[in-house]
């Protein structure tokens, strides 16, 4: 009963992290079309944007990765079904 406690708590994490990580990847596509679209517009982007959104889209994609990482090494035989997309 524990180990069942303890593997659903492990979901729950994983979940979280990968719905977090999902939010990070979006983050990081809006200000990266926002940094395109203003220099599409006016010629200049903010140097700042230019850095955050990749940034932005890899820490979310690592996090998406190492949440499904690790419910696998939890539950070795589960089929993870969350979706691939963004």
């Amino acid at each position: 009963m524990n180990s069942q406690k303890d593997t659903n708590q492990v979901r729950e994490e994983c979940e979280a992290q990968f719905k977090e990580g999902t939010g990070h990847v979006k983050f990081g596509f809006g200000v990266g079309a926002v940094s395109a679209a203003s220099l599409l517009l006016i010629g200049t982007t903010c140097p700042l944007c230019y850095f955050v959104a990749p940034a932005m889209v890899a820490v979310g994609v690592k996090k998406r990765r190492d949440a499904k990482k690790r419910l696998a090494e939890v539950e070795p035989d589960l089929t993870i079904n969350w979706p691939n997309a963004v």
